[in-house]
């Protein structure tokens, strides 16, 4: 571990901890239509709050896997990018409890994961050979030689720090377990409901780390499901 990482794991994370209330009520102050972009991380959206464990600047200190600090029916919309894949599922389902108790009647959800259905495709031999583009990006953001899908689906279940993938379907019904309706699966970038327009990062973070279509890219690995509070 760098000096620098050490500094952001031990001491930056624990400041931005002890002043997470205080965040909290700042961005409720000075926002009206209040929003939630859950593990954050560097995407830092403007208008929403946007909350991680580990948060960097202008984020605000949040564990998802325990009880929220917020009241129900706070949320107008909720962001989670690329964040429900590092939890295990039992602690995803938490999470998706907790989203739909804090959105208003109404309100939209959107989550966005690694496609299961992609590396299992290609592993049982039925996956399109264009795919194969992924397996070169995925060689240089993690600085291997080559890659092939084998190798492929041990990296994006091993490496990351992530702990449960999901298929659309997987997914879909935990959504609609935790009482989410009006469900709509798509491909990662690509959204429905105008509210989440150009607000994922990976596409930005696969660009700076590999020099690649971010946005082609995060289309083809992951899935995105978008769902209503019941009104």
């Amino acid at each position: 571990m760098t000096p620098k990482r050490w500094v952001f794991e031990n001491v930056y994370s624990a400041l931005r901890r002890a002043a997470s209330t205080r965040d909290r009520r700042a961005y409720f102050r000075s926002v009206s239509d209040h929003r939630i972009n859950i593990g954050a991380g560097r995407n830092i959206l403007s208008g929403w709050l946007n909350v991680d464990a580990k948060p960097r600047p202008g984020g605000v200190w949040l564990d998802a896997s325990r009880p929220w600090p917020f009241a129900a029916d706070t949320f107008s919309a909720a962001l989670c990018e690329h964040m429900i894949e590092h939890v295990p599922k039992p602690l995803a389902r938490f999470i998706l409890q907790e989203t739909l108790r804090t959105l208003k009647p109404g309100g939209w959800f959107r989550v966005i994961t690694p496609d299961l259905n992609l590396f299992a495709s290609h592993i049982m031999g039925a996956g399109d050979a264009a795919d194969d583009d992924y397996l070169a990006f995925l060689a240089t953001f993690n600085g291997l030689e080559e890659v092939n899908w084998c190798d492929a689906i041990n990296i994006i279940f091993r490496e990351y720090s992530h702990a449960y993938i999901w298929t659309v379907d997987e997914l879909s019904r935990e959504l609609t377990r935790a009482g989410f309706i009006n469900l709509t699966a798509g491909r990662a970038t690509r959204w429905t409901q105008p509210v989440f327009e150009d607000t994922e990062g990976h596409p930005r973070v696969f660009e700076r780390e590999a020099g690649v279509d971010g946005v082609k890219m995060d289309a083809l690995e992951a899935f995105a499901i978008e769902a209503m509070k019941p009104h």
